[in-house]
């Protein structure tokens, strides 16, 4: 990754848990019309998410980030990309919190996933993780069986991120097994893989 460069970076110095970055957060063109958001050094929400660009006023995102905040900066540092070539998919790869709590910024394009995705992502709420941040804030007061640690590490986790802005926001297209997409001519396989990581895992 050291010698890679991203064609739009953010700049970052430090990742979002103050780590010094092992690569530069931001959008890197992989050839062929093929872009990865990469976001140092993969701790928790730190996800990536990619762009197909099609050759016929197409794009499809994969995956959104874990708030809005975080999504909004990727969209503009992929805007140049869309201005020709619009998005027209969003496909959320899983049910975790990092690869959609951003779709509220892409709600006028189809956001597709597997059905079995689709159930699981309805029960995945941001409130989980402000809970989480809640209850981390009780147990760093105790001191009874380490309870304080887990206390500070709960509120560590969640610090980075804005979960009282996400509006939940789900797929409007759901398949099993596979799925093919035309994008802007190119053609586009969605493939359930799942259960695996989650229990409707699909790759693009």
């Amino acid at each position: 990754m050291n010698d890679l460069v991203p064609m739009t970076s953010t700049g970052a110095e430090r990742t979002r848990y103050g780590e010094i970055p092992k690569y530069a957060e931001g959008l890197y063109d992989l050839g062929h019309q093929l872009y990865g958001w990469l976001v140092p050094n993969g701790s928790w929400g730190e996800s990536n998410a990619g762009l197909i660009v099609g050759a016929g006023g197409q794009s499809l995102l994969v995956d959104t980030l874990w708030d809005v905040k975080y999504t909004r900066s990727m969209l503009d540092a992929m805007q140049p990309l869309l201005e020709s070539d619009p998005l027209t998919y969003v496909v959320n790869t899983h049910a975790d919190g990092d690869h959609f709590w951003g779709n509220q910024l892409v709600a006028g394009v189809e956001i597709i996933t597997s059905k079995a995705s689709d159930d699981e992502l309805s029960q995945v709420r941001p409130k989980s993780m402000i809970m989480l941040g809640r209850l981390g804030r009780l147990l760093s007061t105790m001191r009874l069986m380490g309870a304080d640690k887990v206390g500070h590490w709960f509120q560590a986790m969640v610090k980075p991120y804005d979960f009282q802005a996400v509006i939940h926001t789900p797929a409007t297209r759901t398949f099993t097994g596979e799925l093919t997409l035309d994008v802007g001519g190119r053609e586009v396989r969605l493939i359930e893989v799942g259960p695996a990581h989650t229990r409707g895992d699909l790759l693009v």
